[in-house]
């Protein structure tokens, strides 16, 4: 691909003066454009880009530096050179400071030397400016991307440092339960073999879905989203009916949502080869008219045994701790009368809606 020559207009009135520098520039590296007067090169800048202006002063019109003063306003790239007969120091003065002239060329000029030589000078001079401009630029945006990655970075830090903590909270909880449970003494436990063994089975399944989560992250989706998740995790045992307002998007830790709704299907569908039914809600949080929920609630099944209920309390009470940290709650209701149930109520991180 042909490398994009830089622009030079030449402005002057008399058509002999224009012929002359046609053809001193004909061997030049730069495209030479020409314009009898200065409303026609004002015509030409706006249909391209020019590096470098040489213009006459002294046109019928408009002049030179009415021209110049304009094209500054503009066009404020192009370098500007001014050939003149003024020979007044104060004229001279008056338009380099009025138009910000880069070389200013009395009449009569050599030009070789002075014309051409001070067109290639603007033309490195442009070059240069917008180099620099596109360095700088590109400086910006590398700045802008940068930024953005620390911004990521911490935001992980953040996310991970929690995660770290919630983990520790989770160890002092498992402690804490089997400590509780060897202080009634070997005797029980050796009559128990089978509830203490379906007590650990509990407490290890849901570590392991909880690692699997691991670390844990923000994520912008729509409820249908979540909801679907919730479904794909449970590999066939849940089915939820979608909701009316599915298409909203809400931020927050979705992925232990998934991994909670996982865990207490594994727990309830245990031996079971139905499907268990989620009822799942959207809606404002209690006293939050602008804090959105996603609200699960699991039916418990029929006539659960003691066993059974003790390993929903201390799996619902491990998933309770792992939640607070993810602004969300597990409320397990064990009742003999109809319609009691294990809810999820999972509030979003940012507490507002998505955009």
């Amino acid at each position: 691909m042909a490398e994009k020559k830089n622009a030079v207009l030449f402005v002057d009135d008399e058509p002999h003066i224009l012929s002359s520098i046609r053809r001193a520039a004909m061997d030049e590296s730069f495209e030479a454009v020409f314009a009898g007067s200065g409303q026609e090169a004002l015509g030409i800048f706006e249909k391209r880009e020019i590096s470098v202006i040489v213009t006459d002063m002294r046109m019928p019109g408009m002049d030179g530096l009415t021209l110049l003063k304009i094209i500054k306003e503009k066009y404020p790239q192009t370098v500007r050179i001014v050939l003149s007969g003024y020979t007044q120091l104060s004229q001279v003065l008056a338009t380099v400071n009025q138009a910000d002239i880069f070389q200013f060329i009395p009449k009569p000029w050599s030009m070789e030397e002075e014309l051409l030589a001070g067109v290639r000078r603007g033309i490195k001079q442009f070059n240069l400016a917008a180099e620099r401009d596109s360095l700088r630029d590109r400086l910006v945006q590398k700045n802008q991307a940068y930024r953005n990655i620390f911004r990521e970075l911490e935001q992980r830090f953040v996310e991970e440092k929690q995660d770290l903590a919630n983990l520790k909270k989770i160890h002092h909880w498992i402690f804490a339960f089997w400590k509780k449970n060897l202080e009634l003494g070997s005797k029980y436990l050796e009559e128990n073999k089978t509830a203490v063994s379906g007590y650990t089975d509990v407490i290890e399944a849901i570590m392991d879905n909880y690692l699997e989560v691991l670390p844990t992250a923000v994520e912008a989706k729509t409820v249908a989203k979540v909801i679907e998740e919730i479904v794909t995790a449970s590999a066939g045992q849940i089915s939820v009916q979608p909701v009316s307002n599915g298409d909203e998007k809400i931020s927050g830790y979705s992925s232990v949502l998934v991994m909670v709704c996982k865990s207490i299907v594994t727990l309830l569908a245990s031996g079971q080869e139905e499907k268990v039914v989620c009822d799942v809600k959207y809606a404002a949080a209690p006293g939050e008219p602008g804090s959105p929920v996603i609200i699960v609630r699991t039916p418990l099944p029929p006539d659960l045994s003691p066993l059974q209920q003790n390993r929903l309390k201390i799996g619902c009470s491990l998933l309770n701790e792992m939640g607070k940290a993810y602004r969300m709650g597990v409320k397990l209701e064990i009742a003999k009368e109809e319609g009691k149930s294990i809810q999820i109520i999972w509030q979003t991180e940012t507490c507002r809606r998505e955009a």
